[in-house]
């Protein structure tokens, strides 16, 4: 899978930001919610709702948003980015009522979904090559591991049932973004030059191969959600293994997900091996979703045992689709569109967050484990056809 060492210099500089905002980021997470119903009083449903317009008005922004980073820079946007972010988690800690948090909830949003593609257009900008991919997966790692901390430390400030204390920890995770931005505008990096940049659209909507390997990507992505959604409902409502066992699954998922992302990521360091990677994990995801399946018919033992075999072989599909969808959207863009095209990307996976949800509670509530028989067809088709996709990208750039 090839080896990796720790990035140095800017890289090591951007995952030590990463690091500690991602921590900052887990928090705001676990206690978000909770804070706006309990302490600023908003019914769970307005919550829902402005979290669901906000979401949506984040995808519209996304794309202009990627391209003002080629125009400009990536940096620049960036650090805009982090600094719009951290005073939109700020101002979470003075909403007084559904207007207010609904105004602070598409800033952050906004803020949150668009610097993924620029900061993947800045990655770009930093490295070459294989060291892309290598480096994303560094940084994935990296945030994870904040985020699962983070999440920690909110958990422990729920028990502690103080509004000043989560509200401390909003600030604090405000200043985590900061310190991103202030670590960024620092970052020495070189533009690509294109000449002009006008008519980046254009070009990005004019690529079907591309358009076609970003949205089966950001479905394919979806096996995502069988973990933190179908699978916990799944179990609560079969009660084949006790409730704590979704702490075990999804725990065990995310420390083995840190530990193997970056080694993963080397199967994925070329097109073929990219292409092979991303037909792999429809292959492994529909595996899971058949492992899954049967685990309602086995005893207690035996239920607990397929439950985490399928959680396994989940994750390896997880880190192949993530490295081979990376490996695509760094070779799609030619100079100079690097934001946009990342920018593109990332609203597939937009799309594939709101609907996957919808089809995790779907597949949990059918009976006879139909629902995860259906997963496992949709993944079996989707595979292939990520993999066709992002074929076609990888000879459209060859020829260009």
């Amino acid at each position: 899978m090839g080896r990796f060492r720790l990035p140095k210099g800017p890289v090591r500089s951007l995952g030590a930001a990463g690091l500690l905002n991602s921590v900052g980021d887990g928090a705001f997470a676990t206690i978000s919610v909770i804070y706006l119903v309990q302490y600023v009083g908003l019914p769970a449903h307005q919550v829902a709702v402005g979290l669901t317009i906000a979401g949506a008005v984040a995808l519209l922004v996304g794309v202009p948003l990627g391209m003002l980073g080629d125009r400009v820079g990536p940096r620049p946007v960036f650090v805009g980015l982090c600094l719009v972010e951290g005073c939109a988690v700020l101002a979470y800690g003075v909403v007084g009522g559904w207007w207010s948090f609904l105004v602070v909830a598409v800033l952050a949003a906004t803020a949150t979904r668009a610097t993924a593609g620029v900061r993947n257009g800045f990655i770009a900008h930093l490295t070459t090559g294989a060291e892309r991919l290598r480096t994303r997966a560094f940084l994935r790692s990296v945030n994870n591991t904040g985020t699962a901390i983070g999440a920690a430390l909110g958990g422990i400030a729920l028990l502690g049932s103080s509004e000043a204390l989560l509200r401390l920890l909003l600030a604090g995770d405000a200043l985590t973004f900061a310190i991103v931005a202030i670590v960024v505008g620092r970052i020495p990096y070189r533009r690509s030059r294109s000449g002009s940049v006008s008519g980046g659209l254009r070009l990005v909507v004019g690529n079907w191969p591309f358009l076609a390997a970003s949205l089966s990507q950001g479905l394919l992505s979806i096996n995502c959600t069988l973990l933190t959604v179908a699978l916990p409902l799944w179990i609560v409502t079969r009660a084949i293994v006790p409730n704590e066992t979704i702490s075990l699954l999804v725990g065990g998922s995310t420390v083995l997900g840190i530990l193997l992302q970056v080694p993963v990521s080397g199967l994925a360091d070329s097109p073929r091996g990219a292409v092979r990677s991303t037909a792999a994990a429809g292959v492994l995801a529909a595996a899971a979703c058949l492992i899954y399946m049967t685990s309602a018919g086995a005893g207690r033992t035996a239920a607990l045992v397929l439950l985490c075999v399928g959680s396994a072989v989940r994750l390896f599909g997880e880190l192949l689709q993530t490295s081979g969808g990376w490996s695509m959207s760094f070779s799609a863009p030619p100079p100079g569109r690097e934001c946009t095209y990342q920018a593109v990307y990332s609203s597939a996976f937009t799309v594939a967050t709101a609907l996957g949800p919808l089809l995790a509670g779907w597949i949990a509530s059918e009976p006879d484990g139909r629902g995860w028989l259906t997963a496992a067809v949709l993944f079996a088709v989707l595979g292939p056809l990520a993999a066709g996709a992002s074929a076609a990208v990888f000879r459209d750039r060859a020829v260009t």
